[in-house]
């Protein structure tokens, strides 16, 4: 979908992606979805756009209901795209890790994760190669780092960098089965270690980097809107006025999306602060 411009975002017909000639549709079919054949038409995709190898065009990186990672590689142009999906593949462990009730096996060194979860794709190191930022199989935010090897780009094992206050990884779900993954992420600035997230919730929740040591210290700053929005979905940030101030629009479950402008939004030092940890007893 174009958008328009103005100061009320307006869009044009959408145009659906097509791979192998075939649109980009993906469902659960009947034993795709951990809850069960009643959501085989179901897909819960949820993406992020970036050049993941390096060629000058768009990609677009895909997970769904099946937790596995693909990437849809422009082979095109800016203007006539062709998609064909391509299975991530990383230096995994074998075999690679996967959520305990995933019933189906990776193939070869595949990289699948939680359901529902956003595979956010930004160059978090800053050396100029596009990084994911994503949920592991157990539902930590953790690093897949980006090397080049031998000319050859490899994308390395998951590192739970991403620690709270205390210290300790961030877990941004603990369920499991039909209750993991379901988390929807955004990066405001997509510059190195921003690690500034946003993380859908009752309707956005600022995670914002605070330190940056051996791992990055982040802390929660709360939900960005006011209210609950019932069931949001997929954050994304732009300056849709062009104030040169970042805005947040928010997909929901009711197919509407929502923006919230950032007029006036602003945080005193003491709230962009970590608090001291706490000493164990």
């Amino acid at each position: 979908m174009k958008i328009l411009g103005g100061a009320k975002p307006r869009g044009a017909a959408g145009r659906r992606l097509k791979a192998a000639g075939k649109v980009i549709r993906i469902q659960a079919g009947d034993n795709g979805s951990i809850q069960g054949p009643c959501e085989a038409k179901w897909g819960y995709t949820t993406l992020s756009v970036a050049d993941w190898d390096h060629d000058g065009l768009p990609d677009v990186l895909v997970n769904s209901i099946w937790g596995e990672v693909l990437w849809y590689r422009n082979m095109g142009s800016r203007t006539r795209r062709a998609w064909p999906p391509l299975g991530l593949r990383g230096r995994l462990a074998k075999p690679p890790p996967q959520a305990q009730w995933c019933w189906w096996n990776p193939r070869g060194r595949q990289l699948v994760t939680q359901w529902r979860t956003t595979p956010v794709a930004v160059d978090f190191t800053g050396d100029r190669l596009v990084d994911l930022v994503m949920l592991d199989h157990e539902g930590y935010l953790a690093l897949f780092e980006r090397r080049r090897t031998g000319g050859k780009l490899e994308l390395l094992p998951p590192r739970r960098i991403f620690v709270d206050e205390d210290n300790r990884p961030i877990q941004l779900n603990p369920g499991i089965a039909g209750k993991s993954g379901r988390r929807k992420i955004a990066s405001p600035t997509g510059r190195r270690r921003a690690a500034r997230l946003l993380v859908d919730s009752v309707n956005a929740d600022w995670w914002r980097n605070c330190e940056t040591r051996a791992a990055i210290l982040s802390s929660t700053r709360g939900a960005l809107g006011n209210g609950s929005w019932h069931r949001t979905d997929q954050p994304c940030v732009v300056d849709w006025d062009g104030n040169g101030k970042p805005d947040c629009c928010w997909a929901r479950r009711t197919v509407f999306s929502t923006t919230c402008r950032r007029r006036g939004l602003a945080y005193s030092s003491k709230a962009k602060t970590a608090r001291p940890a706490h000493k164990s007893k």
